[in-house]
């Protein structure tokens, strides 16, 4: 395309970003040559190669990062068929799909969990970007803010990837083995279909009413082990630290007052529930996934009083 063709508030699909960015942003010279002078280097590196799925000229999977393992899978990829047919995925042939993986030991609530091994087991995120509705209004590009909960019969998890990409997920799954185990790679982005090992999957999908949970493995096979019940106890606790019945999950990022209401008040009395008498804005904070500085940053800013008022009923 060239530079004259661009529109100023039209929205282009910038692949090397894989986002979206405003067009009067890309005619910025500064923009361009920094676009150019990335791209020739990247390119001509063999770790580029190495990220490009079959082959940077055929381009159906790109790893985005090594550690946490994030990929961006194009619907070309042949391993998507049975998962998009299994999981009903609305049919986005210009979009692409994410997965991402991480240690088990990453989501331990506290010092005294470990000794459940949570760094034995590892976790998979799979779903979409959610892209931006409308053009942005910054010289810099935008994280993506969380979407309305009434967009939702059921709302999903949300995950960020990186600084501005936010991902809807459809599939998170808890494995009963370490990352390694798994053998991602750039040609195998997904865990498999059928893993032959013992995991706890829960799914999403916006026409549904709930999420949906499975123990995977067959009875039969899941005799032999030994840990079952120990491993379905600390995949479940997983799946509870990632997502608190009725809030958001992954880093939050407030856009209105009767959002942060909610999740305060929640995070506030689950502590209470949980035995402790007063909590501290410490600990509503690590229950938020936010640092104290940035809770009392939106106390003030939406002028909510301390500690947050139990609706009643």
């Amino acid at each position: 395309m060239l530079l004259g063709e661009i529109e100023d508030d039209k929205l282009y699909y910038v692949e090397k970003l894989r986002m979206y960015i405003q067009g009067k942003y890309l005619k910025s010279p500064r923009l361009q040559r920094a676009f150019c002078d990335d791209l020739k280097e990247e390119e001509g590196s063999i770790d580029y190669e190495r990220r490009c799925y079959p082959s940077n000229n055929d381009l159906q999977v790109y790893q985005l990062a090594y550690d946490p393992p994030t990929y961006c899978i194009k619907p070309n990829f042949e391993g998507l068929k049975q998962l998009t047919h299994l999981l009903h995925l609305p049919s986005r042939t210009d979009q692409p799909y994410y997965s991402q993986f991480f240690r088990g030991e990453l989501f331990s609530k506290s010092k005294e969990q470990d000794s459940q091994n949570l760094e034995g087991y590892s976790v998979e995120f799979f779903g979409f970007r959610l892209l931006p509705s409308e053009p942005a209004e910054y010289t810099y590009l935008p994280r993506q803010l969380f979407p309305s909960p009434s967009n939702y019969n059921c709302l999903p998890r949300f995950l960020y990837i990186d600084d501005y990409r936010l991902i809807e997920i459809y599939r998170m799954r808890v494995f009963s083995c370490p990352l390694e185990t798994l053998n991602i790679k750039t040609s195998s982005p997904l865990s498999p279909l059928e893993p032959k090992i013992m995991y706890v999957e829960e799914t999403w999908h916006p026409l549904c009413d709930e999420h949906k949970t499975i123990i995977g493995l067959e009875p039969k096979l899941a005799q032999k082990y030994s840990y079952k019940q120990e491993f379905i106890e600390a995949a479940f606790s997983i799946l509870e630290y990632k997502k608190k019945p009725g809030r958001r999950t992954g880093p939050t990022n407030y856009e209105s007052s009767q959002l942060f209401i909610e999740d305060l008040t929640q995070a506030y009395y689950f502590l209470v529930d949980s035995e402790v008498r007063r909590p501290s804005q410490d600990s509503v904070a690590r229950e938020l996934g936010i640092s104290r500085t940035t809770l009392c940053r939106y106390l003030n800013f939406f002028g909510t009083s301390w500690p947050p008022v139990k609706p009643k009923g």
